[in-house]
């Protein structure tokens, strides 16, 4: 193992936790690189009903290869647009979120929270995560995750108002 993936999974160990993020998988160009995981801790027995910790971990390690993959076939429309590479996707469930995140040509970052109360405490520590796994590879970060401020950029539009992004 590299010096700088015994880093990144130095990193990912530090940030999973039973309250927000509970699951952290490493992608390299030859699939899962190492995962890290609080799935079998007892506070969280309350979201296994029908399934079981490692049965989850299969999963998340097949839906994160699909992703990736996904994420490919958005990036190739994109271009079209001058969009750049697809660097977040989450999906939202009833009952948690996946994240996928982009560190770098042939690497991702996979990460899964149970709570659905807490996908975006999840969500920032992905962004923290990949950006500082980005430093162990000497490359810069990526994610902007400054929240808007309250009146920031926001107006009503009258209902006789033409949309201005349609061209109308």
């Amino acid at each position: 193992m590299s010096h700088a993936l015994e880093k990144a999974l130095g990193s990912c160990v530090s940030v999973i936790d039973q309250d927000d993020l509970h699951f952290v998988a490493f992608f390299g160009p030859q699939g899962c690189a190492f995962y890290t995981d609080v799935l079998d801790d007892a506070d969280l027995r309350h979201f296994f009903h029908e399934t079981t910790p490692e049965a989850r971990r299969l999963t998340y390690l097949r839906l994160g290869s699909q992703l990736h993959w996904l994420g490919g076939r958005l990036d190739t429309h994109l271009r079209a647009m001058e969009g750049g590479t697809v660097i977040r996707t989450v999906l939202d469930v009833e009952r948690g979120a996946l994240f996928h995140y982009w560190v770098d040509h042939g690497q991702y970052l996979i990460g899964v929270t149970l709570d659905q109360r807490k996908v975006g405490v999840a969500d920032d520590k992905m962004a923290r995560l990949v950006d500082l796994i980005r430093g162990h590879f000497t490359l810069p970060p990526i994610n902007q995750r400054a929240r808007p401020e309250a009146g920031g950029n926001v107006r009503p539009i009258r209902k006789d108002d033409a949309w201005p992004e349609s061209g109308s």
